[in-house]
């Protein structure tokens, strides 16, 4: 079981909850879904498959 963080301690939003979401948007509403994200996010489009 991994363990997201979606938002701070004072209920702000994280960058990657943001991603996540943009993420679903563009699923939702193009025909091609493309993310391109540089190296240092290697565990981030991890997670990011999982959606």
């Amino acid at each position: 079981m991994i363990k997201i963080f979606l938002t701070r301690a004072d209920g702000t939003s994280l960058y990657f909850s943001r991603d996540i979401v943009y993420h679903l948007f563009k699923q939702e509403n193009f025909d091609w879904l493309v993310d391109v994200l540089g190296e240092d996010h290697k565990d981030h489009a991890k997670i990011l498959n999982m959606f």
